[in-house]
């Protein structure tokens, strides 16, 4: 069998498209994997190791009249002639698309030649890639049951995964996780992730909320700050006198997670999803320019008492110093958050989402 997947850039597209093909291969190791992914894309070494890869030469096609638009419709003609290619040389049975525009050519060339194809959809809003695409596919995934909402023509196609994280994201003891750290046991710990380029604002009001922290010797910091705030960062944890590893990037972060006892962090698809897979309480900082996208998905976890949720025009040191003090203060709090993940956690999703594959092709 022949399976071929299309992942855009991000790695809130290329991680659940990596978990699925881990979970396609643990089922059935003779199945034969292809990926497309955007020329540049940051490819994990994982993904590498995984299966074949090919990249065509697209990006998005911005609104606005001007050159880099002119420029993005070529690209986009180039890399759907390069995804109809590969279509026909690689020859699949099943044709995966993990939503961006980078998945549309080789579905819509599937459909034309009528392979089977599957979509998958990380938010809670489709993108407008997997809207124009759930006409074209034979099986719709979703992570949210909130989705089925806005894509109320396509229910009958519709099925709830979850979103599948990578195979390496496996739970270790708290201990463990903390002596990675070299941190000691009585301690609170707190993670702080502001997104894949980090976040200047939420690293100062990190900073500020702790120093008001009445308690805040009883606390140690894992934070993902970015490059740009990496020496600052370490001058001002430094002056707070409490333990603290900083990283611009943190490849196992299953020890992040299993040390911690609460996260401040974005609220975009894949880390909720890990956030889910460890149950880890959170305050989620949505980013205010992903097109809603992850004030509906931070929404979600809130309504089930996972998660509490300060948008960013609200984000002061005083108002992160309340919902930190209000958390991390009460461990029966922490607790009930944790508990509540029960009612959204899906750990099977990449084995799901690969019987979703296969059957399709049956």
């Amino acid at each position: 069998m022949k399976i071929l997947a299309v992942a855009g850039a991000s790695g809130g597209h290329i991680f659940p498209a990596l978990a699925f093909i881990e979970s396609l291969k643990r089922r059935d190791p003779g199945v034969q994997m292809l990926l497309i992914l955007p020329r540049h894309s940051a490819v994990p070494q994982a993904c590498v190791n995984a299966c074949a890869v090919r990249y065509i030469a697209i990006s998005a096609i911005q609104r606005r009249p001007s050159w880099k638009s002119i420029a993005g419709i070529f690209r986009f003609l180039k890399g759907s002639l390069q995804s109809v290619l590969i279509v026909f040389d690689f020859r699949p049975d099943v044709v995966v698309g993990f939503g961006s525009i980078v998945s549309v050519p080789a579905l819509m060339c599937a459909w034309l030649c009528r392979l089977k194809t599957v979509i998958h959809e990380q938010n809670v809003i489709p993108g407008a890639a997997n809207r124009l695409l759930a006409w074209f596919s034979d099986a719709i995934a979703v992570s949210f049951p909130q989705t089925a909402t806005y894509l109320e023509p396509y229910k009958a196609k519709i099925t709830l995964t979850g979103n599948p994280v990578r195979a390496g994201l496996t739970r270790v003891g708290k201990e463990e996780a903390l002596h990675f750290f070299g941190f000691r046991t009585g301690k609170k710990t707190l993670l702080v992730m502001g997104g894949s380029q980090g976040s200047h604002r939420i690293n100062t009001a990190v900073i500020e909320a702790i120093s008001q922290l009445p308690d805040k010797d009883s606390l140690q910091v894992i934070h993902l700050c970015g490059a740009q705030d990496l020496q600052g960062m370490n001058e001002s944890y430094a002056k707070l006198g409490i333990p603290f590893r900083l990283f611009t990037f943190f490849e196992t972060m299953q020890y992040a997670y299993c040390a911690g006892d609460m996260a401040i962090s974005r609220a975009g698809a894949t880390t909720l999803a890990e956030l889910i897979h460890f149950s880890l309480p959170a305050l989620l900082i949505p980013y205010p320019y992903a097109a809603a996208h992850q004030a509906a998905n931070a929404s979600v976890l809130q309504e089930q008492g996972c998660a509490r949720v300060l948008e960013e025009s609200a984000l002061t040191a005083q108002s992160l110093r309340e919902v930190m003090h209000a958390c991390l203060g009460r461990p029966e709090t922490l607790n009930r958050m944790r508990q509540a993940y029960a009612g959204i956690s899906r750990p099977d999703a990449g084995d799901a989402l690969a019987q979703i594959a296969t059957h399709t092709y049956a």
